[in-house]
């Protein structure tokens, strides 16, 4: 008899790929409905607002077009500060041709493949990075450099590669250039435990992300240990979870019950246990011995975690870097009131998000300025020769492979 067990995954995974799209992109149709898009976006050329748009990877020949369209078109591409001038000059009138590129993460290809363009076309871009998983290391090769075609191919695609972050002396070089404004996009881009809720386990081919296991919610090695890591552990269990910067308590799951899990794991064939297609209900059924723990955070340590956040990555990158940083983005686009708060205290004059504003209604003094931004596919749809059309732009997003946040 021919299991139908492939079928099935198959099934559930593409309903959780169609749920994960809807979910992520109903704050964009939320405010294309809502007009509250830049007015590029609903054909109106001479626009007042300064679109921001956001990228992650750098990709050649999409970037390479992209920056041939804003040259042939006029445009100006601005840094953070003279992006805040703006914003706080009651006087400015933007002439249609101001806007602003950033790229979250920190990711190799900035430097491989977006450095050599931008001094190309002589364009600037906002780079915000994660000091907290900022390696060493002497500047790699990049796209201008004389390549062989498998080393081409290697620099092109280096964030798959095993290189996906740019190193602090590659970091260090392009501030120099003053065409990479340099910005804080939070120590460790961590996402926390919400609840006792189990939505999965790790397994071989579980998705960590390209760099510092990010998709795995941070836990204690120890019971009492006060911080957190992310290690691929075949077999734990992986909760319920949400960005550390909304703010919400992070669960303190029982130490036992993950190393319950992984030495069973190991114990019943390592990588060959999830051979079984029955493994994640061997594992629930060991879990349901275990009664959960009950422990959360208190509000003063979920403050304080997001307080360090936000100050330590500043004053990393302050000190490496010898520049003022005064200018944060948001992870996963996920925020909270009080996050923002503390960003305030910190010294922070604006917080880059997604199109979601999460202070809406809320007094406005207490908080820096907030930056919505446009995903990149949305660059080409400005007005201008060579352009594309709304249509265009949600073909490419519909064809367009999962990305890093």
């Amino acid at each position: 008899m021919v299991s139908d067990q492939p079928e099935i995954v198959s099934v559930i995974s593409l309903i959780n790929m169609i749920t994960k799209s809807i979910k992520k992109n109903l704050p964009e149709l939320k405010a294309f409905l809502s007009l509250s898009m830049p007015q590029f976006v609903y054909r109106i050329r001479r626009f007042k607002d300064i679109p921001v748009f956001c990228f992650h990877s750098a990709h050649y020949e999409q970037l390479k077009k992209i920056l041939e369209f804003l040259k042939e078109n006029r445009y100006q591409t601005l840094n953070s500060e003279e992006l805040a001038q703006r914003l706080h000059d009651p006087n400015y009138k933007n002439n249609g041709r101001d806007i602003v590129l950033t790229f979250d993460d920190g990711m190799g290809t900035v430097w491989s493949v977006a450095m050599p363009l931008l001094e190309e076309y002589r364009q600037k871009i906002v780079l915000f990075v994660l000091p907290g998983l900022t390696p060493e290391g002497k500047p790699g090769k990049t796209v201008a450099d004389n390549l062989d075609e498998d080393n081409r191919e290697l620099v092109l695609n280096r964030d798959y590669l095993g290189e996906p972050l740019c190193n602090w002396s590659e970091l260090e070089a392009m501030h120099k250039s003053g065409l990479v404004d340099i910005q804080s996009h939070g120590m460790y881009h961590m996402l926390v435990s919400t609840s006792n809720r189990i939505v999965e386990f790790i397994h071989p081919d579980f998705n960590t992300n390209l760099y510092g296991n990010i998709h795995i919610p941070g836990y204690n090695i120890k019971g009492d240990s006060n911080g957190l890591c992310r290690d691929f552990v075949l077999g734990h269990p992986v909760y319920e979870s949400a960005p550390r910067l909304r703010g919400v308590p992070r669960y303190k799951d029982k130490t036992e019950l993950r190393l319950m899990c992984a030495e069973h794991v190991a114990k019943n064939g390592g990588k060959g246990f999830f051979s079984n297609n029955h493994w994640r209900e061997e594992l629930n059924a060991l879990v349901a011995e275990i009664v959960p723990s009950d422990q959360f955070e208190s509000e003063e340590e979920v403050e304080r975690e997001m307080r360090f956040e936000l100050t330590e990555s500043k004053r990393m990158l302050e000190d490496r870097l010898g520049k003022a940083v005064s200018h944060f983005c948001f992870p996963w686009f996920d925020y909270c009131p009080k996050s923002a708060e503390l960003a305030k205290q910190a010294g922070y004059e604006t917080l880059h998000v997604g199109l979601e504003d999460k202070t809406s209604g809320l007094s406005k003094d207490r908080y820096p300025t907030l930056i919505k931004r446009m995903q990149e596919e949305y660059t080409l749809n400005l007005p201008g020769k060579g352009g594309i059309s709304l249509l265009g732009v949600f073909k490419q997003k519909l064809n367009k492979k999962g990305a890093a946040l």
